[in-house]
């Protein structure tokens, strides 16, 4: 009895101490997982405990002052490394389910620490109770913000600038030569058709590998092209222009790369969203460089039918922001109702972010109909959208041609295009800088100030480009920018200025336009000599690196390793194999001689490299028995033992060292010990066998 009390009191106790420590489990993962049929895969997102504190992060690097670059490199290299840190053991959980069947694929990520999962209900039992997982959501579906109208056929034909673009004012920019040229846009869409004469020349991919220029898992094609038609025609309103005619985008000299991520088969999932902004974030998997890095990132879609002011892509954004890259979105298509937006777009966690967009009529001073309207369903209370752009009767390219959409999603990237404008003109203007001088800068509609209809209003890039350019001293160090007459090379820094002490940031801190030798970083290794780069010119060379087997100081902390060092100058180090670092004749790749050493390393040594008998010499090199010690070459012949003792090949009486031992000039009886007395030598003959030594008794 008392057994079976134990047995159920653990067992309660067992229970209460794993709910305590269960994940938090989407609502809407839940009835998936309650309805799902036996063995059925379920689709998940599975955020582990252990992540890197944004805000903290964010506020470091303010406070180092960082330039856009080392951001870059900072913000991507601290999220891989708690990546590294910390996934193995849910990794090697999931592999040993997914042998058993239970998981039927698995993927990891970086920018959220987290997991995509598609295994059966009965396995989230299990993984709901892992100590490093936090939260676990469902991998919801993805869908274009579709447009409410398209129009049948292009009838207009060939034309000059569209109406949405001139209500931007983005063709004075182009004036003053700022079309886009140098930047990048990127866009989350159905795709894009590599091939359209609106944008084709401009694609990167073209000049950079395909890997970094285009994503695609569902086909995993080297080119770009679109599922459907709505990818093709938000990019075209971005940076299309044909030669002059069809000038259907903001930022005709942009080039521009793409995820196919969003209505696509197979793929169309939140998942595949998260690993697109991970690749936008850093496309050439090199957080030392930043010319792969698109400005802007568009995103005409949302979630729908689901919680609203779901926050499971907030992280992925805000990497993707502080990493350099602006994330608009649409706010949707559901208006005229208020609290309408699409998740992500309704988000409110800064004044800026989400950057949602609403749609305006063709006039430009009216809103759409269908625009989504605020306030946000986070709180219903904090104002949405931020800005807006004509949305209605919008004419952009599509696969094989051209026409008319009607939605939030062609509002959209008349905004994403002039972050593509302003970065040109801007390009050390943070992200934060550039949404707002849009948000400031918009032309008042509707009610006075930020209303649930217009947001902030109609976009004006000029009068954004004058905000970022007049404000003569917008960091408040005292200087003026060149535009106002000044000389503060960068205007939004207060740490950066005329006559300021260069400090280690890679930045000209004092605008003599010269930036310190040891300030830069040609190897693009993320680290400067100023800070410690000890092989500037050398990738693998910087602190904290592993150290390898090149007799370099790898991690800069002035040690090199003993197994690096070459003592014996043979050029290669123990750690390279030298298995006698002493030695200058045993090194891998030497001659092997004969010895008894393992001369190149291959822990052999020739046929006969023995010294059984430990005479110092070997088979090899003439020991003619390695069994005695006292038969090697050079030893003293005995001359009547029968053995070859010298290895000279000669025994005894004819080994020429015994037929003269006495050096008398005549022949030694072997057989004789007493060499003194020679059987067959007159040299003595006082005691020759063959004197007559009675005659020498008697005196005769």
């Amino acid at each position: 009895m008392k057994k079976v009390l134990f047995l159920f009191f653990f067992t309660l106790i067992s229970f209460t101490f794993a709910q305590a420590f269960a994940a938090w489990v989407d609502p809407t993962l839940e009835d998936a997982l309650d309805n799902a049929a036996d063995k059925e895969m379920v689709g998940s997102y599975v955020v582990l405990a252990d992540r890197v504190d944004l805000r903290d992060l964010q506020d470091r690097l303010d406070t180092m002052k960082a330039s856009r670059s080392r951001r870059h490199f900072e913000v991507i290299t601290t999220l891989q490394d708690k990546a590294a840190q910390t996934q193995e053991p849910l990794r090697l959980f999931l592999e040993t389910y997914q042998k058993l069947g239970a998981v039927q694929s698995y993927r990891a990520y970086w920018i959220d620490n987290a997991f995509a999962v598609r295994a059966t209900a009965d396995f989230y039992q299990l993984l709901r109770q892992r100590p490093e997982v936090d939260r676990i959501y469902f991998d919801y579906p993805l869908e274009s913000i579709a447009p409410v109208r398209i129009a049948d056929g292009d009838e207009k034909g060939p034309k000059g600038i569209e109406p949405g673009i001139e209500s931007t004012r983005a063709p004075e920019l182009w004036d003053l030569g700022i079309d886009g040229t140098g930047v990048i846009a990127g866009d989350m869409d159905t795709g894009c058709d590599g091939t359209h004469p609106a944008f084709a020349t401009r694609w990167r991919g073209l000049s950079a590998p395909a890997s970094q220029c285009w994503y695609d898992p569902w086909q995993h094609a080297d080119f770009p092209y679109d599922s459907g038609e709505h990818g093709t025609h938000t990019m075209g309103t971005m940076v299309g222009g044909d030669d002059g005619d069809n000038q259907i985008g903001m930022a005709p000299g942009a080039q521009w790369i793409a995820a196919a991520v969003v209505d696509v088969p197979t793929v169309n999932i939140y998942t595949e969203a998260v690993a697109a902004f991970e690749w936008f974030a850093d496309p050439d998997n090199n957080p030392g460089t930043m010319d792969d890095v698109p400005a802007v990132v568009n995103n005409s879609w949302g979630i729908s039918g689901f919680p609203y002011c779901d926050d499971t892509f907030w992280a992925s954004m805000d990497v993707a922001e502080m990493a350099g890259v602006v994330v608009t979105f649409a706010a949707g298509n559901e208006g005229p109702f208020r609290g309408t937006l699409r998740s992500p777009a309704d988000r409110i966690t800064t004044d800026y972010n989400a950057f949602a967009i609403g749609a305006l009529a063709p006039s430009g001073d009216r809103i759409a109909s269908f625009s989504s309207r605020g306030p946000s369903r986070c709180d219903r209370a904090t104002i949405k959208p931020e800005v807006s752009a004509i949305g209605q009767a919008v004419r952009s390219s599509i696969p094989g041609g051209y026409t008319e959409m009607d939605g939030t999603s062609m509002a959209t990237p008349h905004v994403s295009g002039a972050i593509l404008l302003l970065s040109q003109a801007y390009p050390d203007a943070t992200v934060q800088q550039l949404k707002m001088a849009l948000y400031f800068t918009a032309v008042d509609l509707g009610e006075a100030g930020d209303d649930n209809t217009f947001g902030r209003g109609r976009i004006d890039v000029v009068a954004a480009y004058e905000f970022l350019a007049n404000a003569c001293d917008n960091d408040g160090d005292g200087y003026e920018k060149p535009e106002c007459g000044g000389d503060d090379c960068n205007d939004y820094d207060a740490a950066i200025h005329p006559g300021q002490t260069e400090s280690c940031n890679g930045i000209d801190d004092n605008c003599d336009e010269v930036v310190p030798a040891d300030e830069t970083d040609p190897d693009e290794d993320g680290y400067m000599a100023c800070e410690g780069d000890c092989g500037p010119e050398d990738p693998k060379t910087y602190p904290g690196a592993n150290e390898i087997c090149d007799g370099v100081d790898n991690n800069c902390d002035d040690v090199l390793p003993p197994n690096e060092t070459d003592p014996d100058e043979d050029g290669v180090p123990q750690c390279d194999g030298d298995c006698r670092p002493n030695d200058p004749n045993v090194y891998p790749g030497a001659d092997e001689v004969c010895d008894g050493v393992d001369n190149n390393c291959d822990a052999q040594l020739l046929d006969g490299e023995v010294d059984a008998d430990g005479d110092g010499y070997f088979l090899c090199s003439g020991d003619c028995n390695d069994d005695s010690a006292a038969i090697h070459p050079g030893a003293v012949e005995i001359c009547d033992d029968f053995v070859d003792n010298n290895c000279d090949g000669l025994k005894d009486a004819a080994d020429p060292t015994c037929q003269d031992a006495d050096d008398d000039s005549a022949d030694d009886d072997a057989a004789d010990d007493d060499q003194t007395d020679d059987d067959n030598d007159d040299a003595n003959p006082s005691d020759d066998d063959n004197d007559d030594e009675s005659s020498e008794a008697c005196g005769c």
